[in-house]
């Protein structure tokens, strides 16, 4: 299962957003349908590379297509990660949500929702990032962190 996830890496590290979503894609394929967790890490990868390809776009219709595209795949990926037993499954499914709050604070124009889709997405990233500290997923809480501190950053 390594070799299909070097390639959207080696993509990601270039700032190849679109390839690298395509090689996830493929990779999909390669995961046992029973196997939720590792399915929904892959989606929530696509979905991430995804929304980095957002900014790469070239009109802000491409841009809103995106984001919604980024957001489909984000509730696709926590649909997969709903369907495992494993506790794991819950900081996960967090983690999905505030990631598609912030998606949609870029899309929706009023500044009231802009700032509830911000609130709701830090609610719900503390959330994630409390439930791997308790989970010693340490790993998964650094992810966590990384991809959406920053973004509480646009609150201020």
């Amino acid at each position: 299962m390594e070799e299909p996830l070097n390639k959207p890496k080696r993509e990601k590290e270039q700032y190849k957003w679109l390839k690298a979503a395509d090689y996830y894609r493929k990779a999909l394929t390669a995961v046992a349908e029973s196997d939720f967790l590792k399915k929904g890490e892959i989606r929530e990868n696509l979905a991430y590379a995804i929304y980095k390809a957002d900014f790469q776009a070239d009109s802000s219709l491409e841009f809103k297509e995106r984001m919604t595209a980024a957001m489909t795949c984000y509730d696709e990926a926590k649909g997969i990660y709903g369907r495992s037993e494993d506790a794991k499954k819950a900081p996960r499914v967090s983690r999905c949500d505030a990631t598609i709050s912030f998606a949609d604070y870029w899309i929706v124009p009023e500044p009231s929702q802009k700032k509830k889709r911000l609130e709701e997405s830090w609610s719900l990233t503390r959330e994630a990032l409390d439930a791997f500290e308790d989970l010693a997923e340490y790993e998964e809480y650094g992810r966590t962190y990384h991809d959406l501190s920053r973004k509480e950053s646009a609150r201020s």
